[in-house]
């Protein structure tokens, strides 16, 4: 016998194409018995939905499962559900530390920066860095003449205002200018 028609049917049902007459037609030859033994592996899925379609549900099916749905409604109460309260604070902490850290960052960036370019700039300019920190003895000079000129006013003006006679001893100072 030939099975071509019921392989193209087979395939066709795989696909999902066969109309429902087709597929009864399959029910009934893999429900018949005389199957060949190539096409033996299907005929548990075709008998399985021969016994299906023939279980009917009882009269008073619908009623029993309302009575479990509403005995577990009634036995089951339905737990709090409790909602963690947050606050705006909280919620921007983690905001808060990622400027933080931003601002770390760029102040060590900016530092470390700063001490390259002193670095730098003490290499190319270090005639003009000299001249800058250290005096002439001229300066240096005019400055301690000014110091000792302002200490030996307060003394006198101590002793003029107190009356009491103070001597001290002066000393020759000699600044050498250099011209």
């Amino acid at each position: 016998m030939d099975y071509k028609y019921i392989e193209q049917l087979l395939e066709r049902y795989w696909e999902g194409e066969t109309s429902v007459e087709e597929e009864s037609i399959l029910r009934t030859f893999f429900c018949a018995g005389d199957v060949p033994a190539q096409l033996q592996r299907y005929v548990p899925i075709f008998q399985m939905q021969q016994h299906a379609a023939q279980e009917r549900l009882s009269d008073d099916f619908d009623q029993r499962m309302m009575a479990l749905v509403e005995k577990d409604t009634k036995q089951k109460v339905q737990p709090e559900t409790k909602a963690k309260v947050i606050s705006l604070r909280s919620r921007l902490v983690p905001l808060f530390n990622a400027a933080a850290s931003i601002a770390v960052f760029v102040t060590v960036g900016l530092a470390v920066e700063q001490a390259t370019r002193n670095v730098n700039s003490n290499n190319a300019d270090s005639k003009s860095t000299a001249s800058a920190i250290y005096m002439s003895e001229e300066q240096v000079a005019d400055i301690t003449n000014k110091a000792l000129q302002v200490q030996e006013n307060t003394f006198t003006a101590q002793t003029v205002t107190t009356g009491d006679s103070l001597i001290l001893p002066t000393l020759p100072v000699e600044v050498p200018v250099e011209e």
